[in-house]
């Protein structure tokens, strides 16, 4: 059931959807809490290497600390990106299915020649590694145009989105 052309229905599908996935991933995921869960488990990893071979009497006590701590940031991380994982699924699974089933005959062919791995795979010789390829299939389209769109318009968009939100709660901050 094609309606106008395979590749800019594909492609407009692929749009939707990095749009569907990045305000998920805004209104699901933290990506400021998780970065600063992330600095903190560095931080106490560290920590943890220097009590390990600390020879004080307090540094077990010390250790188990930390290392609950940790755990208590990691069950945090793990419950959000949980939560973004299951929502994706239920909406990228049945798209997918769906995209299968309408153009998975479909064969596109690519504008200019990107590289991929080669078919013809040998791991002692790194130059046969990739191929330039032509043509591809419906999920091969989809990617490269949700990563196309999604690294030059809406990675930037989100940026700006967030550096606007900063500025009004330092605005707000100072005003009150």
């Amino acid at each position: 059931m094609v309606f106008v052309d395979p590749q800019i229905e594909v492609s407009v599908i692929a749009v939707l959807l990095a749009i569907v996935s990045q305000g998920l991933q805004l209104t699901l995921g933290n990506k400021k809490e998780m970065l600063r869960h992330q600095g903190e488990m560095k931080k106490k990893q560290a920590k943890l290497k220097e009590l390990s071979k600390s020879t004080h009497p307090d540094a077990k006590k010390q250790l188990e600390v930390i290392e609950k701590e940790m755990m208590e940031s990691l069950n945090v991380v793990m419950k959000s990106s949980m939560k973004l994982m299951i929502a994706s699924m239920v909406i990228f699974l049945p798209v997918f299915i769906g995209l299968s089933s309408i153009y998975g005959e479909n064969i596109f062919h690519l504008p200019i020649p990107i590289p991929w791995f080669s078919v013809q795979f040998d791991f002692l010789n790194p130059i046969g590694w990739f191929s330039l390829y032509n043509s591809t299939s419906f999920v091969g389209w989809y990617f490269l145009n949700a990563l196309i769109f999604s690294l030059l318009i809406i990675n930037p968009l989100v940026k700006l989105y967030e550096k606007r939100k900063e500025q009004a709660v330092v605005i707000n901050a100072n005003s009150g």
